[in-house]
């Protein structure tokens, strides 16, 4: 099957049973409760995340993660929201601007680290000031976690 055929058939179910029933199911089918070979398993079109595959606990509860999505699927489009879904199941997960920055900024404290490690110690500490500096919110206070308006179950 293709993404577009399996993104075709989901939406038409959806319209058919509903999305909070749809979303139930498909959650049931990512956890293996259900019918692996039914057409709303992601399975037939992806390779999912193995990040997704560890146990590990929601970072919120089931019935709220099926009820805000549905309340995105209107508002995205079924589609469209139905592609994000794959995206993020095959581990393209959507980051805010503060976590695209904060990822960077990571980067490159690693790539400061490798220098000093080198001996390059002239060369890192530019990088590590840029990344002190990137660091910190305008009023000097350490940059804090970001929330996404992507729900992620």
């Amino acid at each position: 099957m293709t993404t577009d055929k399996w993104v075709q058939v989901n939406a038409t179910l959806i319209q058919d049973i509903g999305a909070e029933a749809w979303l139930q199911q498909v959650v049931n089918v990512l956890e293996g409760k259900g019918t692996v070979d039914t057409p709303i398993n992601p399975y037939n079109v992806i390779n999912i995340d193995p990040h997704f595959a560890v146990e590990h606990e929601p970072i919120i509860p089931r019935d709220e993660w099926i009820k805000a999505n549905a309340m995105l699927m209107p508002q995205r489009g079924i589609e469209r929201w139905l592609r994000i879904f794959l995206d993020i199941l095959e581990g393209d997960i959507p980051l805010s601007e503060r976590e695209v920055r904060c990822k960077k900024l990571a980067e490159s404290l690693i790539e400061a680290e490798l220098l000093f490690d080198q001996g390059q110690d002239k060369e890192a500490w530019p990088l590590l000031s840029a990344c002190h500096a990137g660091l910190l919110g305008d009023n000097l206070t350490p940059v804090g976690s970001v929330r996404t308006n992507t729900v992620i179950y």
